[in-house]
Parts: structure tokens; C-alpha cells; sequence
């Protein structure tokens, strides 16, 4: 399954354990339908996010508004809606 919302949606009904970025989970785990099993570790540290698209010797104005637009919206969701975890590691899990 390649969509992050299916996932925390299918984690939030018992189906099972997820990984995916934190901007995703973070809605979830603040409202308290899901925890962090393992705060320590990450998955993907530092892994880059890009946006592909097809070269062309002229870049359209559509293909440059997208790409600030997803830049912003990823930098303001990483910023904010990073999880936090107050609580120790569990150590009956």
C-alpha cells in the first residue's frame, strides 16, 4: 500500500503496525488513537523528498508553481506537525 493516510486509517481500526513519516501519523498519535512504539528509531533519517517531473528545454509556469507549492507545504508540515513524545519507551511492549 503506497498511501500513508490508508495506513494510519487501517493502524486506527487494530489491523495492525505501521511505519510512515511523522506528518502523517502525528494528526493520530496527538489525538491519541495511536502511539509511538519506538520514538528512539527512525525509519528514514534525513531521507530527501523530490519531485519528479518530465525535462523539457522550458519549464512551465505550472510545473514551477507545483513544485514551491509542495516544498512549502512539506517544510510547514515537517516543522509542525512533528511528533512529540513525552512519555519514556514502554517496556512491556
Amino acid at each position: 500500500m503506497d498511501s500513508g493516510e490508508a495506513l494510519v486509517d487501517l493502524a486506527r481500526s487494530g489491523e495492525g503496525i505501521i511505519a510512515v513519516f511523522d506528518f502523517i501519523a502525528s494528526p493520530a498519535v496527538r489525538a491519541g488513537a495511536l502511539c509511538s512504539l519506538l520514538p528512539e528509531w527512525q525509519a528514514w533519517p534525513g531521507l530527501p523528498i523530490s519531485v519528479v517531473y518530465p525535462k523539457h528545454r522550458q519549464h512551465s509556469v505550472k510545473i514551477r508553481v507545483f513544485v514551491d507549492f509542495v516544498s512549502e507545504v512539506v517544510t510547514r508540515a515537517l516543522a509542525t506537525n512533528a511528533v512529540q513524545t513525552s512519555e519514556p519507551p514502554r517496556s512491556d511492549v
